[in-house]
């Protein structure tokens, strides 16, 4: 399920580890909004230095590790790196940081719920010449504490000795290459994150004056969201006759198939910069113009057309349920439920049903449906609250015998029950002639609602003996039919 919603993270350092295969998982006990949750368990595997392996997927989905914290290459150097992150009403998840993220990064649903976003993107400046001067801007992150590295690019590949450099100075090497700087942010915890700058070509020494360049830069227009439509515009060049060609970014990276002025953005675009790169061609020559980036939001969030509802019986023991609401919007959305009691989460009460509990007397009850889809914001839907009252009683009085003997005490069979069943009736039981009380017994539990009271000694004659059910936090008091007791002379 993917959560879109900001999520709960915390990052711990474990112990330091023997090499070899460890299983791990995170508990969070929650707390009086938040129901606690366990991690499913991953492994983390400590190899010896100098091992050949590789950090990468096991046959589990888990990472084996060349490092601890700080990219150190032995497993008792130091602690390795956990991320946690658990998101109201879900199961949290737990993984060792790897050294370096897979080609295609897991769903955020998966195992890093938190994400390092960037803010303000760099930007590279300068004139697109052999011996000009180039250099970044420092970018701004969505997290504090985040480690910035820069290289720079030649088509695309690194620029030996570049590493760490915000300011370069192109040479007859990077004749005919298109110059940008990848900048990488890393937190300990979160997954990195990198970003492609803007390029600019270094056109060969004698044809800088032949390489178009841009005196407007392009721009984008549109709601930066999911399921909106971007729509980028030409630059302006400082020559005619300029044929252009379109590539849209994300992250400074090519989109694959976004070649157009327009461009529809899509859930991978959730949380990243795009921008619209605009290449220029006259002759042999070639000029770069890209827009600034804009930052992309999730797509709405889906409604409930039609909202979620419960059944059920607001009684102690009833069992409540949770009938799925419907959504609005396309694709595929995971319907999630946390129960609430007064408006406030009850905790681990998370499932589809929920059973009526004794504290909940007095309360409403209600659930609240959370419709998730990837790249878009989180929908709710809050059912009508049902009240839990005590639950009715009914209450039975029967004589063992109904003449005794003149001396002879008489035994009344006392017999509470809860109407629709559920917990065995405890509180005070009192027989009662004309409103004078003539015994009383506290039920328990353990007499599963029968109970049998001995009555005092009474005077010959006829006596209408009335039984009264006092109730209990979770049930409603009751009075039994009188029953007549003779006492014989």
């Amino acid at each position: 399920m993917h959560m879109v919603q900001r999520a709960l993270s915390a990052v711990a350092v474990v112990p330091k580890l023997k090499p070899g295969k460890h299983r791990l998982t995170a508990a969070f006990t929650g707390d009086t909004a938040i129901a606690g949750s366990t991690s499913k368990p991953v492994t983390l595997t400590i190899v010896k230095r100098g091992s050949a392996a590789e950090a990468a997927p096991d046959g589990e989905g888990n990472m084996n590790h060349l490092h601890t914290a700080r990219r150190l290459t032995t497993g008792l150097a130091a602690g390795a790196v956990l991320s946690t992150a658990l998101a109201a009403g879900t199961t949290g998840a737990t993984a060792a940081e790897p050294e370096r993220p897979p080609a295609a990064a897991p769903a955020a649903d998966a195992l890093f719920l938190d994400q390092l976003q960037l803010l303000v993107a760099p930007l590279l400046s300068g004139l697109g010449q052999v011996g000009q001067l180039l250099s970044v801007s420092q970018p701004e992150w969505s997290l504090p504490g985040v480690s910035t590295d820069i290289e720079w690019l030649c088509n695309g590949s690194p620029i030996a000795g570049t590493e760490g450099m915000w300011e370069y100075v192109p040479t007859e090497m990077q004749q005919g290459c298109a110059v940008a700087a990848r900048v990488t942010g890393t937190l300990l915890g979160l997954l990195p994150l990198e970003y492609i700058t803007n390029a600019l070509p270094i056109p060969f020494i004698g044809q800088e004056d032949q390489t178009p360049q841009a005196t407007a830069q392009p721009t984008v227009t549109g709601t930066a969201k999911v399921g909106q439509q971007l729509t980028g515009s030409d630059p302006t060049w400082d020559a005619d006759g300029v044929e252009n060609a379109y590539q849209w970014l994300r992250n400074g990276a090519p989109i694959t198939g976004a070649t157009t002025k327009t461009y529809l953005l899509t859930v991978e675009d959730a949380g990243k910069q795009v921008a619209f790169k605009v290449t220029g061609k006259k002759g042999s020559a070639t000029g770069i113009a890209t827009s600034s980036p804009v930052s992309v939001e999730p797509g709405d969030a889906p409604t409930a057309t039609t909202p979620v509802r419960t059944t059920g019986k607001g009684r102690v023991g009833s069992l409540l349920e949770a009938l799925d609401p419907a959504w609005s919007g396309s694709g595929t959305i995971t319907t999630s439920f946390q129960w609430l009691r007064d408006g406030l989460a009850i905790p681990g009460a998370t499932g589809r049903s929920y059973r009526v509990a004794a504290q909940d007397v007095g309360s409403d009850l209600a659930v609240r449906a959370t419709g998730t889809r990837t790249g878009y914001a989180p929908g709710t839907s809050t059912s009508a609250p049902v009240t839990v009252q005590q639950s009715p009683t009914t209450t039975r009085a029967v004589l063992a015998r109904k003449v005794v003997a003149r001396g002879q005490r008489a035994v009344l069979k006392v017999i509470v029950s809860p109407r629709g069943g559920g917990a065995a009736p405890t509180g005070k039981v009192t027989v009662l002639e004309g409103g004078k009380k003539l015994k009383a017994m506290t039920m328990k539990a353990s007499h599963e609602g029968r109970a049998s009271v001995t009555l005092p000694r009474l005077k010959p004659g006829k006596h209408r003996l009335k039984v009264t059910y006092a109730g209990s936090t979770t049930l409603r008091g009751s009075k039994a039919k009188a029953v007549v007791l003779t006492v014989r002379r």
